[in-house]
């Protein structure tokens, strides 16, 4: 908030009254100040502020400037944090930007202004005509408290009525008048909506708000629900502040009543806080001990195996972290450290399983920073400053590449890799490496006897039978294919590593194998044949299979209990489908094509590649992978790229608020025309928390106004699939701030 700048040359600071350097002479190009705002462009901003509160605090800023120039503690820095100056300015949409106007700059923390007269003048000039048809408006006398919350937020209601006009024009009606509170000092009629139903805000955590129409006679249970839908916080971590300022709550044990009944009124502005997020923020704080974060566990419905409180006290226990502790991650980090450097299968086990809850503690959360938590406690340290060469000759680019990292010993496999190729001259500075990854697994997927591509694109392991462990002709008869999927999981495990994906997915259905997470039940059986099967179209995925008869589907006769010579059950070939038994036969021909043994078999050798690199114990005990549940896997190796064709069932699922259609047009417009395949699926992760989209990989996305203006950058909120977009000025803008967004933003820091 200083009023100075830094010479480039000598460093040192100068006044902004000058343009030169005072001690070497360096000429600063000053950058010009924004042109002096009309009167009437004053008005028009002012004009869209009906809160009282609001137009009291900004007047009072303004006045206290133009009554004491020149006294520093006037003109800032405001800090934001203050209770009047947030609920008065910084959570009433336009009232920031009527400082601008005044001449204040605004950062993260604080207002300040320079102290410009004429500025100054035409806001105030604008704050008090306003305050007056404000005042007759809302039927104010003389000595009523300006700060109290009028019944109605007109600024909310006005934003309704044009929703209601645009959505009206769609349908093709005759659009209504515009009823907009005028000067006359009338009152200003209300959206053409039922007196039944509220015109509620939502603020939600992330920031930016949501807007909502709802019957006053619904129950808090029903619209707990409501929320759940639109933020995706469940309804025992909400908490919602309602009043002015935000000191009531609604309560669960008022679920029963009514909106109307617990004190809502129409254009209500609710804050929601997520309380699962504050306790996990809380406990990566350091400043309460694991006894008193007992205190701070957000409610729960019911003591279940996911609440909350039972997932942090099976981690405490899991990890022997003592109730004094303040560090949980240092605690956690310790304790995987020594389970690694002890051959103790049964306390590998213990931990294990207290990794898979803090999974399930943090499962809205970057699984980069998880996979942090697995580098930070390796026994051998991964180190960048050693490398590890690794020459290809590109004719034999998987045989070469298996034969040396087969050969490798673990601390080789730990350091940074040295990507060169035989006969040709390159610096590895990164590019050949991510080039190494994403062109091994594009070999890999040409091994058919090793893997087979699903119509999702995905690769699962083939069906190799008793052959599966003889050796290869390719590799002078060894390389068996137990050793090659081995092979595989170090290659990815060192993809890891360097924080690099690969150019080809590894199926769900696999990664769920390499979990040990297998489906129990048909219906998941079933779900998890269509996600992999793309666009085909399976006739075993159908939900009114078993209940068609097969001579209806036109297979009466044509199967029986195998499948390519391999048979279900014994005697399998002899045995016919009929409506009787296919429910049976279904189970077992989905278990086949998904989850056969030698599929089994192929992850537990990937498994032990994984383990070779990453540490764990025996032949199925890796930390990794209890720390992350299948979609994570995948997104962690996925391809890293997201084409037109994904970007188009994208937007297809895209609702817009109808406050930024400009903007969500300018969003759509530059992901499809200046972001590349891996830049949006960046922008994908970043509002969603997946990097990819498949045929039922994203169900709803929704784009809703962020606060701020071209200085703020876009903010998501996962586990709701929404994304926040400030009213940014131009298409430029927007490129900027969502690259930078999703660039260098993250998620909780757990190291």
């Amino acid at each position: 908030m200083d009023e100075a700048w830094s010479c480039d040359r000598c460093t040192l600071i100068n006044s902004l009254s000058s343009t030169t350097c005072v001690a070497c002479g360096w000429q600063c190009a000053v950058p010009a100040p924004a042109p002096t705002p009309t009167a009437a462009e004053c008005e028009r901003a002012v004009e869209q502020i009906w809160n009282l509160g609001s137009l009291k605090a900004l007047l009072t800023l303004v006045t206290n400037i133009l009554d004491h120039p020149g006294e520093a503690k006037y003109l800032g820095p405001i800090k934001k944090s203050n209770s009047r100056i947030n609920g008065s300015i910084v959570q009433v949409s336009g009232a920031a930007q009527v400082l601008h106007l005044a001449g204040f700059r605004e950062d993260a923390e604080a207002f300040a202004s320079a102290g410009d007269v004429v500025r100054l003048r035409r806001v105030q000039h604008a704050l008090r005509k306003q305050q007056e048809v404000v005042q007759n408006s809302h039927g104010y006398k003389e000595g009523a408290v300006l700060s109290s919350k009028p019944r109605f937020d007109e600024n909310l209601l006005r934003e309704i009525h044009a929703e209601a006009q645009h959505q009206a024009t769609l349908r093709g009606a005759p659009a209504a008048p515009a009823t907009a509170p005028g000067h006359d000092g009338s009152a200003a009629p209300t959206a053409a909506t039922s007196p039944a139903a509220l015109r509620l805000r939502l603020r939600i955590p992330v920031g930016g708000s949501v807007e909502m129409k709802i019957p006053s006679e619904t129950k808090v249970q029903a619209f707990q629900e409501e929320v759940l839908r639109l933020t995706g916080v469940k309804a025992h971590h909400q908490r919602l502040r309602f009043g002015f300022p935000s000191s009531k709550i609604l309560k669960d044990d008022a679920r029963s009543a009514s909106l109307k009944e617990v004190g809502l009124q129409d254009g209500e502005l609710l804050i929601l806080e997520d309380l699962h997020d504050l306790f996990l923020g809380n406990l990566e704080s350091g400043q309460f001990t694991m006894e008193e974060m007992l205190d701070k566990v957000p409610p729960s419905p019911e003591d279940g195996e996911d609440c909350t409180v039972t997932l942090f006290l099976d981690v405490l226990s899991a990890f022997e972290i003592e109730s004094h502790s303040l560090d949980f991650w240092h605690a956690i980090r310790q304790r995987l450290r020594e389970y690694f450097a002890e051959d103790q299968v049964g306390e590998m086990t213990k931990v294990s399983a207290g990794l898979k809850k803090l999974q399930q503690l943090f499962r809205h959360h970057d699984t980069r920073q998880r996979m942090q938590l697995i580098l930070g406690s390796l026994p051998i340290r991964w180190k960048l400053h050693q490398s590890n060469k690794l020459v290809i000759q590109r004719s034999s680019f998987f045989e070469s590449v298996a034969r040396q990292v087969h050969s490798m010993n673990r601390r080789t496999m730990l350091t940074r890799l040295h990507i060169s190729y035989q006969g040709e001259k390159g610096v590895d500075a990164g590019g050949l490496t991510r080039d190494f990854f994403a062109s091994f697994a594009r070999h890999m997927a040409e091994e058919a006897w090793l893997w087979r591509s699903t119509g999702r694109g995905s690769l699962h392991p083939t069906s190799l039978g008793a052959g599966r462990r003889q050796g290869n002709a390719k590799y002078g008869g060894e390389g068996g294919a137990g050793q090659m999927y081995q092979v595989c999981g170090r290659v990815f495990a060192m993809a890891l590593l360097h924080g690099c994906k690969l150019g080809r997915p590894l199926s769900r259905p696999f990664m769920r194998l390499l979990l040990h997470v297998r489906p129990s039940s048909l219906q998941e059986l079933q779900a998890e044949l269509n996600y992999e099967a793309g666009e085909q179209v399976d006739f075993r995925c159908r939900k009114d299979f078993l209940e068609t008869p097969l001579a209806d589907l036109g297979l009466d006769g044509m199967l029986n209990f195998s499948h390519e010579g391999q048979e279900f059950i014994p005697g399998g070939a002899q045995i016919e489908v009929t409506d009787e038994n296919k429910e049976q036969w279904l189970w077992h021909s989905l278990q086949q094509e998904l989850f056969s043994p030698e599929a089994e078999r192929a992850a537990d050798d990937f498994r032990q590649g994984l383990i070779h690199v990453l540490g764990g114990r025996g032949p199925s005990l890796c930390p990794l992978l209890f720390l992350f549940a299948p979609e994570d896997l995948i997104d962690l190796w996925g391809s890293g790229a997201l084409g037109k064709r994904e970007l188009a069932l994208w937007k297809s699922v895209c609702s817009v608020n109808s406050r930024i259609q400009q903007q969500a047009a300018w969003f759509w417009q530059v992901l499809e025309e200046e972001f590349d395949d891996e830049l949006r699926s960046k922008v994908l992760q970043f509002a969603t928390g997946t990097s990819s989209i498949g045929r039922d990989g994203l169900s709803a996305f929704r784009l809703e106004p962020g606060d701020g203006g071209d200085g703020r950058l876009p903010t998501a909120m996962t586990c709701g699939n929404l994304l926040q977009l400030p009213r940014y000025s131009s298409r430029q803008v927007l490129r900027q701030q969502l690259q930078t967004a999703v660039e260098s933003t993250g998620s909780f820091e757990m190291l």
